[in-house]
């Protein structure tokens, strides 16, 4: 019984005298110790158990210096919960065969075993393992986030701050625009980088999305180890060039120039080589301080990887579990079932909600980009404004728009897509943790460093 209630809660959770006081130990401060510790005791009851006597004849029971007796009254004087275990065989005993400081264990709800042989002994040992969970609590609480969670800008100070610097922005375009000297080109140049930045957003957005969402999920449904190595191509390339222009170096046949390529391509190796060490480390670490809450705000590659690595422990996990194993497991599915209410939720968010919490940076620069192009075209000195004017004015507004448009889209899908392959996948653990935690348990408790006893 000993073994197998270790198993299940865990080696420390368990105090059995002998097996547990360490070599040495004071056997008296042991065992008080392990009792004040404990959230149950589970007195054995064998046959003939309140009539057991000693060497001398004297009965047990009845010598206060008993350390069985002593446990027992200890446990019921501080309100420990007290289970009579009885052994095949046997029986509770009742108030008149205990001592008085003893007789309200005799009122105590006993737990029948049947014998070690029965085909009912192991059905018997989980029942007692799910009375025991509501009384015993879990000895570990979750680690804290492992990324910050960043709360939104203010949608009032976003205003404020995207206002002033359209203000300031504006005068100076205006006092550019009112030199006679000047030229058109630079707001005409202005709206062209806008433009193409529109066409870059409905290339990746729009064709290559599907392409760069799969690859991602590829990415971190992988082992993060197998992630490094694949991440790493690029810097046997660096390292290749890198060498390349080292040896034309040494034979005095390479251009000030290529010796400066060289050395950025060299910082931009060491700062790769820097980020696999980190994300490595960063992994070792995750993997076990689990489970982890996850921030509010989610990203993607956090929440993927989460799940990938419960599939990959949940890989390993035979049945039956035990109550860390499955408990955690409960607590990160959790956690992910939080993570994808909230990415329901921001699926349903305006356009305007969208781009002042998750783009308040972007916003803000573009509003600023849009108001400095408009005045720069309106405000310029060529005579009368005519209509290709105006349209040069409105090319800006309508181009941002566009581009907003597209991207919203984008995190719309992107949103979507994550939902649909985490929803199946987190159900597929869930149940796999069902299956192996059989029989069905009790709720989690509320968590404590108290033992069986």
């Amino acid at each position: 019984m000993r073994d197998r209630l270790a198993e299940h809660f865990g080696a420390e959770q368990v105090f059995l005298d002998q097996d547990s006081i360490p070599p040495g130990g004071r056997y008296p401060d042991e065992l008080r110790k392990g009792l004040a510790d404990a959230d149950v005791l589970l007195a054995v009851i064998h046959e003939g158990w309140a009539a057991e006597r000693d060497g001398d004849g004297v009965r047990r029971l009845s010598r206060e210096d008993d350390w069985v007796r002593m446990e027992i009254e200890t446990a019921l004087r501080t309100d420990k919960t007290v289970i009579p275990l009885v052994l095949a065989g046997a029986r509770p005993p009742t108030a008149d065969e205990l001592p008085d400081a003893l007789r309200e264990f005799a009122l105590k709800n006993a737990f029948f075993l049947s014998p070690l042989d029965s085909e009912q002994w192991v059905p018997r040992q989980e029942a007692l393992i799910v009375k025991l969970e509501s009384h015993v609590a879990r000895s570990w609480e979750p680690y804290p986030p492992s990324e910050p969670d960043r709360s939104p800008v203010s949608g009032r100070w976003l205003a404020v701050g995207t206002a002033l610097a359209a203000v300031v922005v504006t005068g100076l375009a205006w006092v550019a625009a009112g030199d006679a000297r000047s030229k058109p080109w630079p707001a005409l140049v202005s709206i062209g980088a806008m433009s193409f930045g529109l066409l870059l957003v409905l290339t990746l957005c729009v064709p290559l999305r599907g392409a760069f969402n799969r690859f991602e999920y590829w990415l971190h449904g992988v082992s993060e180890r197998t992630r490094l190595l694949l991440t790493s191509g690029p810097l046997i390339v660096f390292f290749l060039l890198v060498l390349a222009v080292a040896s034309n170096l040494w034979t005095g046949e390479v251009e000030p120039g290529v010796v400066l390529f060289a050395v950025v391509f060299a910082f931009a190796l060491f700062r790769m080589a820097m980020h696999i060490v980190q994300a490595d480390a960063r992994e070792r670490e995750r993997w076990n301080q689990w489970p982890a809450r996850l921030p509010r705000r989610v990203p993607r590659r956090l929440l993927r990887r989460t799940l990938a690595r419960l599939e990959e422990r949940a890989a390993g996990w035979t049945n039956p579990l035990t109550r860390e194993q499955r408990d955690k497991a409960n607590v990160e599915l959790m956690e992910i079932e939080k993570a994808l209410d909230r990415l329901r939720e921001k699926t349903e968010r305006s356009r305007l909600r969208w781009l002042t919490e998750d783009m308040p940076g972007p916003f803000g620069t573009y509003m600023v980009w849009i108001t400095a192009n408009t005045v720069l075209t309106l405000a310029w000195p060529v005579g009368a404004v005519t209509l290709p004017r105006v349209a040069a004015a409105l090319a800006s507004p309508l181009v941002a728009l566009a581009t907003m448009e597209t991207l919203y889209r984008h995190q719309l899908w992107l949103r979507r897509e994550l939902q649909a392959e985490i929803e199946p996948r987190r159900a597929a653990l869930a149940t796999t943790v069902e299956e192996l935690s059989s029989p069905v348990r009790t709720k989690l408790t509320q968590p404590s460093a108290g033992r069986d006893h």
